[in-house]
């Protein structure tokens, strides 16, 4: 008894079109007690098929159990979609039962695939080719499918591959039940930038597939086209301030100055360097320089104790400066705090009067200088000018919160006149006072002028 296997395989049994190449595998195995004789193969190949190699040989004698493998190339010549039988025939020899004599026999295979016509085939362009965006831009991409083949094709489904950092404000996915050859489709997808910390650069995949009857569901034919996108990162803008705990000072007393670094992004941390120039007027023994990163919704705060060290009056100025690295590139941003350093000058006062000696009922001039030798201070004072008795004005003779520049002198006047009544020779002092407040505190200065008033002789 004999038994002879035979298949035959082709490597994929659909989708096959013109011009493309094939290969068959002729399989021919014995499972019998006996092995077969004069082994002849012969491939009858469809009208569609074009052999590149022989059709027809003979393999000679298979041991029992034994097989051999024939292979046959051919390229496909049709250009149509349609389903194809490849048959091959196997004839040998192998003995009767008895054994007595040999017998010949024949076995046949086939195999059904499909062919397919280069009709179906779909381009699509996707625009913008490359864009780049900030966070928070927006922008349009639009999806251009063509038909170029001669057959319309059906169930088009296109896709818009978006990356993670492009958010769709409009849908990503439209079907067409069909498209007509030489018929284009226009599809636009809206997006958002949401950028990261760090700039990336994308890739935005168009994707289109469709039906074609001529394929198996597994090889559904597809077409895609990019997009390159630059994403550049998140911009941060850090914010600076510095306040002053006083505004006002003295030599030798401290102020201390706060400087706040805020950074408001949500999500992104930011590296920067922070300088504080003091004025020379102010010294320090506190650190005046930092480099540091923020974390995101946070603010940092450094804090400066100065004191003054300067004999002059002179409002100074400190700057905080801030530098780091933003989209737009380094930034470099300034807060200041002020402070009025005040030393309170040494006054003087002199008083002066035009005569020596009057008669009652004549006048004296009385003049009073306050001088402010500071070259940078100013300050304020109270004046008044106490009369004796024996003399009289009508001039103003007190003066409040007189404010006096450095390096200046104010002089004031009073006329007054003996009275008349006086009977006997005196002589009188007038004292001018002088108060006003210094580093020390209340500072309190006299000048005074004496007068000799003599009295009128009687005519005899």
């Amino acid at each position: 008894m004999h038994r002879l296997l035979l298949s035959l395989h082709v490597s994929c049994e659909c989708g096959y079109k013109k011009g493309e190449n094939l290969t068959f595998a002729i399989n021919i195995t014995t499972r019998s007690g006996c092995g077969m004789y004069d082994v002849r193969w012969k491939d009858i190949l469809p009208p569609e098929l074009q052999n590149t190699s022989p059709l027809e040989g003979n393999i000679g004698n298979i041991s029992v159990t034994k097989s051999k493998i024939v292979y046959v190339t051919a390229t496909v010549v049709a250009d149509e979609c349609k389903n194809v039988t490849n048959k091959v025939d196997v004839y040998y020899q192998a003995p009767k039962e008895t054994f007595s004599s040999m017998c010949d026999y024949m076995k046949t295979a086939e195999l059904n695939f499909t062919l397919r016509a280069k009709t179906t085939n779909i381009s699509i362009v996707k625009t913008p080719q490359y864009i780049e965006l900030n966070d928070g831009d927006n922008a349009t991409f639009t999806i251009n499918v063509t038909n170029l083949g001669n057959e319309t094709v059906y169930n088009v489904d296109v896709r818009d591959m978006l990356p993670e950092l492009l958010i769709n404000t409009t849908p990503t996915e439209i079907s067409y039940n069909s498209i007509p050859p030489g018929e284009s489709k226009i599809f636009e997808v809206n997006v958002t930038a949401n950028s990261s910390c760090e700039s990336q650069n994308l890739t935005n995949i168009a994707y289109a597939e469709w039906d074609d009857a001529c394929l198996c569901n597994k090889d559904k034919p597809n077409a895609t086209n990019t997009s390159s996108v630059y994403v550049i990162k998140k911009n941060v803008e850090l914010n600076l301030t510095k306040t002053a705990d006083k505004e006002v000072i003295k030599n030798g007393e401290n102020v201390t100055f706060t400087i706040n670094v805020t950074n408001p992004s949500l999500t992104c941390s930011a590296v920067y360097n922070l300088t504080d120039a003091l004025p020379a007027e102010l010294t320090t023994t506190n650190t005046t320089s930092w480099t540091n990163t923020i974390a995101p919704n946070t603010t940092q705060s450094y804090t400066i104790t100065a004191t003054a060290n300067t004999t002059d009056c002179v409002n100074v100025t400190n700057i905080a400066n801030l530098t780091y690295e933003n989209n737009t590139g380094i930034v470099s941003k300034d807060a200041n705090a002020s402070v009025l350093i005040t030393n309170m000058p040494e006054l003087t006062i002199t008083k002066t009067a035009d005569k020596e000696v009057i008669k009652n009922g004549e006048n004296v001039i009385f003049t009073v200088n306050i001088t402010n030798p500071s070259l940078t201070c100013e300050a304020v004072y109270n004046l008044t000018d106490t009369l004796p008795a024996e003399l009289i004005t009508s001039n103003t003779t007190a003066w409040t919160n007189v404010t006096i520049a450095p390096n200046t002198t104010q002089s004031y006047t009073i006329t007054a006149a003996a009275a008349a009544n006086i009977t006997d020779c005196l002589n009188v002092t007038n004292i001018a006072n002088l108060t006003y407040e210094n580093n020390t505190g209340i500072v309190n200065k006299d000048a005074n002028v004496s007068v000799l008033i003599t009295k009128t002789q009687s005519t005899i």
